[in-house]
């Protein structure tokens, strides 16, 4: 990987992005359809997956500043 695709630079995600999109084209429309709407859930749920972990983790830090105040 070049400079130019360094985690974290557009040019890295671009080409994540282009590889994941690449299944989208077997030429079976029905394959590819199934496959469009996996690649949009499955990004869905990922969202939905950071959501809850940071959720529970601020739960967590807010619990662990009451007990330290209650000390």
């Amino acid at each position: 990987m070049s400079d130019t695709n360094q985690y974290g630079t557009v040019k890295f995600y671009e080409e994540v992005f282009a590889d994941i999109l690449a299944d989208v084209a077997t030429g079976s429309k029905a394959q590819d359809k199934e496959t469009a709407n996996n690649i949009l859930v499955a990004f869905k749920n990922a969202i939905e997956s950071w959501i809850d972990y940071h959720e529970q983790s601020a739960d967590t830090y807010k619990q662990l500043l009451a007990d330290y105040l209650a000390e």
